[in-house]
């Protein structure tokens, strides 16, 4: 009987404890340093997906210098930090033994690329380089708004085949992504475009 009881009150003091993993704890209790998240990637983003937060992933290496420079003069802005801590920012270091998995878990082709990616953990856009602060702000709530993606202007550009800038700007931002057989079809579009407009 007793054992029968022991096992009962052990089973519902399991069945009590609180769910999620250990070491992962929710976004509001996850420590931060400045904007950035301190915690692994996977638990920031799940949290981040979990809550339906917009998160951003900045990913460098310790020996880019224009990380450096995006670093100290846009993320180092007071209000980019303030826009950052609106979203689920996360720093990724793909220095050292991380450099080969970071860059493919990220698809990222050159330091520094700051991705965002929606409430769901879909990704809406990356950034390469650097931006001045108002640009970076700029650049990323346009981009919340699902506005100047390289989705949108893809969409842009199959609307109206003949705006030559549109299909440049378009072509290039797929070229960026690794999407070049569309990029190249919307470059060839361009030139077409521009060879029409000086005839």
């Amino acid at each position: 009987m007793w054992r029968t009881l022991i096992i009962i009150v052990f089973l519902g003091g399991c069945s009590a404890a609180p769910q999620g993993e250990p070491g992962c704890p929710s976004l509001s209790e996850l420590p931060r340093e400045g904007p950035w998240v301190m915690a692994s990637e996977d638990c920031a983003l799940r949290r981040a997906r979990e809550e339906g937060r917009p998160a951003v992933v900045y990913v460098s290496t310790e020996w880019c210098k224009p990380c450096r420079v995006l670093e100290r003069e846009t993320f180092g802005d007071p209000s980019v930090q303030e826009f950052l801590r609106g979203l689920v920012a996360i720093k990724v270091d793909g220095s050292g033994e991380r450099f080969m998995p970071v860059r493919a878990r990220y698809g990222v082709r050159s330091y520094p690329t700051t991705i965002l990616y929606d409430g769901d953990g879909e990704e809406i856009d990356r950034q390469f380089g650097a931006l001045r602060p108002s640009e970076f702000i700029a650049r990323f709530k346009a981009w919340l708004q699902g506005q100047d993606t390289a989705a949108d202007l893809l969409r842009q550009a199959e609307a109206d085949p003949t705006a030559a800038l549109l299909q440049h700007r378009a072509g290039q931002a797929l070229a960026q992504r690794g999407r070049g057989q569309e990029a190249a079809r919307l470059l060839e579009r361009a030139v077409a475009a521009e060879s029409g407009l000086g005839a």
